[in-house]
């Protein structure tokens, strides 16, 4: 399981920002940080460390980690004036975040156990509610 939370900013560009229609892109570069949480039954329940976890617990879900990450992405969409009192967008975008190599924590210590790196890349679907001034 994945939470994370972003600060982003960017540039965006609407060419028809004027009309009741109107597309734009954009992009945005911030930081991130994102926790996972891994569940481990069964036989992997081993590297569960006994004195910080549950093991009788079945909504038991350490180990876990925690780090900050730089995020950089893209997005497309549609913004529709003159219907609502503001503005609605739908929004396609992609974001690119490195997860790096970390230790787990809550696992056995003896075992050195780490989350391995790998490449977080979600495409988002969006509407949004945007009141313009």
């Amino acid at each position: 399981m994945l939470t994370q939370v972003a600060v982003t900013a960017g540039p965006e560009v609407s060419p028809w920002h004027a009309s009741a229609l109107s597309p734009y892109v954009g992009s945005a570069v911030g930081m991130g940080w994102a926790r996972h949480w891994h569940s481990f039954q069964g036989s992997s329940a081993v590297l569960l460390d006994p004195e910080s976890n549950d093991l009788k617990s079945g909504s038991n879900i350490d180990p876990y980690t925690d780090q900050m990450v730089p995020i950089v992405g893209v997005h497309v969409g549609v913004r529709i004036h003159d219907v609502l009192p503001f503005a609605l967008e739908t929004e396609l975008g992609y974001n690119v975040a490195f997860m790096r190599e970390v230790p787990l924590s809550g696992a056995r210590p003896a075992l050195d156990a780490v989350r391995t790196a790998y490449g977080f890349n979600p495409v988002r679907l969006g509407v949004n509610a945007v009141f313009i001034r």
